[in-house]
């Protein structure tokens, strides 16, 4: 049975009534995040000569789903407002006068409340909802087939700039991902009965690695493959504290929202971080900006994306600012612990390679002050557990790596030495200036970086981030001191062929030779120096 729509209340948020409508188009994602909310799996969008029709496979609609469609500014869902037809859905009536729905025994229409209200109290008394006496043949054959269909007669004064915006607007979708992070939602297909042309977007899986997701994200142009992405998705839940819900309580008055508040504290909320994958292997990303299941328009810095139900501004745009916002500081603070948890499911994949360390934040990223916990978060994993790539094939902690500064070095003829012919990085056998550091002679359980990971063009930044967790270079300043630390014992295990190359080495250290005259650096008959 259809709802009373005449019974229908206005139910008004005066905050968000303030807010404006956002850019144009975004309903466009907002009916992409309720279609996904509904569990449909596709999403079709067909623009035509006057209007656009949308519709999705997902569940019926209910009293209280015309409910939150009809109000402005306001959720009985959690306090997220996520799932729920947002400011931004309310972009429409750029398009619309009186955007239709259709689902189950739901037929109605919602009128522009701002088109033919002057006051709030014109506002307020206005019908919300509108019954449809007469269904469309072809809504009336969708809607039997088990969709719901949004109709969007166009304006009759409608620039042509602004159907061009819905157009270009359907053509790039790919570049929101919005398919990245919702849980439902595998299609969207737009058709341009004008133009003839057609695309489609979708998100594929492709099972798991250690856990997490693999998932392709493909854009088609009348049927030809114009652009695919595949991304690895970790994901998990976490229960909101009490003292984060109570925090959250004493800063709001309004009942509603409280309700709402009170609702989210037993609710598991997901926290997920998605690396870009390509030839098998994880890159780097520039220009990504915070999820709220949709993207935001919230720049992170970070070089990979995270996601979760952050409390948004009415137009989903943005969030509200961690020092502020407790819920939202709790999820930053939630993905930053989450990551040392990712680092050792990548490590057991074999997906810590060197190239990985591209995606680790630098100083220098300028990553925003709410963000920088998640990415204190990775240089302090480097530091506190055995994250760092070695030569040695394995791994270890920052402070337990070194790398060769070779600056002025004479590699000498009859030494054996292992050659990374990638990068052209020298490290002497074993017997030789390796064992400073494989017997621990700078350092408790030491070894070498990885031999890709060097000051080059290629590995810079993987470089740089190192040096930032605490990898340390091997030179004549820190040879020099580890030599008067040992003072005279230094040299007892050490072979003739390990001290040729390290005399010279010295032979070349003019700058410090005042120090090195002063060691006992020549080996006696009798084997002490």
């Amino acid at each position: 049975m259809a709802t009373d729509y005449k019974k229908i209340k206005p139910i008004i948020n005066l905050r968000s009534t303030r807010e404006q409508r956002g850019d144009k188009t975004h309903f466009v994602y907002e009916l992409a995040q309720n279609a996904d909310d509904s569990k449909s799996k596709r999403l079709e969008l067909h623009l035509c000569e006057k209007e656009l029709l949308v519709w999705n496979d997902g569940c019926k609609f209910r009293e209280e789903d015309v409910l939150r469609i009809s109000s402005v500014g306001f959720s009985d869902k959690d306090l997220t407002q996520i799932g729920n037809f947002g400011t931004g859905f309310k972009a429409v009536y750029n398009y619309t006068d009186r955007p239709e729905v259709y689902s189950g025994d739901e037929r109605f229409c919602l009128p522009d409340p701002t088109s033919i209200s002057k006051t709030f109290e014109d506002f307020a008394s206005s019908p919300l909802v509108e019954g449809v006496d007469r269904v469309p043949p072809r809504i009336a054959e969708l809607v039997e087939e088990g969709r719901t269909v949004f109709r969007l007669p166009f304006k009759e004064n409608l620039r042509q700039e602004d159907l061009t915006l819905l157009k270009d607007q359907l053509r790039e979708l790919l570049k929101k991902r919005p398919l990245l992070f919702l849980p439902h939602l595998e299609t969207i297909q737009w058709h341009d009965v004008c133009s003839g042309q057609a695309g489609t977007y979708c998100r594929c899986q492709y099972g798991k690695i250690q856990g997490a997701d693999q998932v392709e994200l493909k854009a088609s142009m009348n049927g030809e493959v114009q652009k695919s992405e595949r991304f690895l998705i970790f994901s998990k839940k976490f229960q909101p504290p009490p003292d984060v819900i109570d925090e959250l309580l004493q800063i709001e008055y309004d009942p509603e929202r409280r309700k709402r508040i009170q609702e989210t504290a037993d609710k598991l909320q997901p926290i997920e971080v998605a690396f870009k994958l390509q030839d098998g292997k994880i890159i780097a990303m520039d220009n990504c900006v915070l999820f709220a299941y949709l993207s935001t328009e919230k720049e992170t810095h970070l070089r990979f994306f995270i996601q979760a139900r952050y409390q948004t501004n009415p137009a989903r745009n943005d969030i509200e600012k961690t020092e502020q916002n407790p819920w939202n500081r709790w999820l930053v603070k939630e993905t930053a612990g989450f990551l040392p948890e990712i680092l050792e499911q990548l490590k057991a994949s074999d997906l810590l390679e060197p190239a990985f360390f591209n995606v680790v934040p630098l100083n220098e990223d300028n990553v925003p002050s709410e963000f920088l916990p998640i990415a204190e978060a990775l240089q302090k994993a480097m530091q506190e557990r055995a994250f760092v790539p070695t030569q040695s094939g394995g791994y270890a902690k920052a402070e337990s790596v070194f790398h060769v500064n070779s600056k002025g070095v004479t590699i000498p003829r009859g030494i054996e030495y292992r050659y990374a012919k990638a990068q052209n990085v020298y490290y002497p056998d074993d017997e030789i200036l390796r064992q400073l550091i494989e017997n621990n002679w700078l350092h408790s359980e030491s070894d070498w970086l990885h031999p890709e990971i060097q000051d080059t063009e290629e590995f810079r930044r993987c470089f740089k981030v190192m040096q930032e967790a605490g990898v340390k270079s091997v030179d004549i300043s820190r040879i020099l001191g580890r030599l008067v630390e040992q003072g005279s014992d230094w040299g007892k295990e050490p072979p003739n062929k390990w001290l040729h190359f390290l005399y010279t080495y010295l032979k070349d250290q003019g700058t410090q030779l005042d120090r090195i005259k002063k060691l006992p650096l020549i080996r006696l008959e009798n084997g002490r120096h």
